[in-house]
């Protein structure tokens, strides 16, 4: 809770998704997500949890063929976001990027990429700015893509290489929690 990494809307649609089938209540695609919504605008991602884009409020998903084959970072300084007080606080970036220019044939362009926005990094930032700190660590390390995960504390690097993420992992304060996807234990 609290990490940006949806882990209350992915439990709440893993409810929805248990109760469908051990009730046998026969609930269609459709029907399941207009219940997700219910409960939250990025809940509906998690009835299908596969890579899609989001439109309006996150809820309107067209999903995609992407993968990512580099090394990706995440990092979660143990800080809590309340995710309450983060849209509370957030100032919507007004940008248009057609997502067909991120995504090349299944695969992320990073140099798209880094103009994407995440709208809560402003308010996080400001409150945080070890969290910030954290992202600007990710970027001077070599990472082809940095960025907070939704309202935060999480940060997470895609990167060229392990050794590239390697070089973050060594100045990370030993409290923070890390994984490093593709790495021998």
């Amino acid at each position: 809770m609290g990490a940006g990494l949806g882990g209350g809307s992915s439990d709440a649609a893993a409810v929805l998704i248990s109760l469908n089938e051990m009730f046998q209540l026969g609930l269609s695609y459709n029907e399941l997500l207009e219940l997700a919504l219910k409960l939250g605008s990025d809940v509906p991602f998690f009835i299908k949890a596969k890579p899609a884009i989001g439109y309006s409020r996150g809820e309107v998903l067209r999903h995609i063929d992407f993968e990512i084959e580099n090394p990706i970072l995440i990092v979660n300084p143990g800080i809590h976001i309340s995710t309450k007080e983060a849209f509370e606080n957030i100032i919507p970036y007004n940008f248009e990027l057609d997502y067909r220019n991120v995504i090349n044939g299944g695969k992320p362009n990073y140099e798209k990429m880094n103009e994407l926005v995440n709208d809560f990094e402003n308010y996080v930032f400001d409150k945080y700015p070890e969290i910030k700190a954290l992202k600007e660590k990710f970027h001077k390390s070599g990472s082809l893509f940095a960025q907070m995960s939704g309202s935060g504390s999480t940060v997470y690097g895609i990167f060229k290489n392990q050794n590239d993420a390697m070089k973050v992992i060594r100045d990370i304060p030993p409290d923070y929690f890390y994984h490093l996807s593709n790495c021998p234990d």
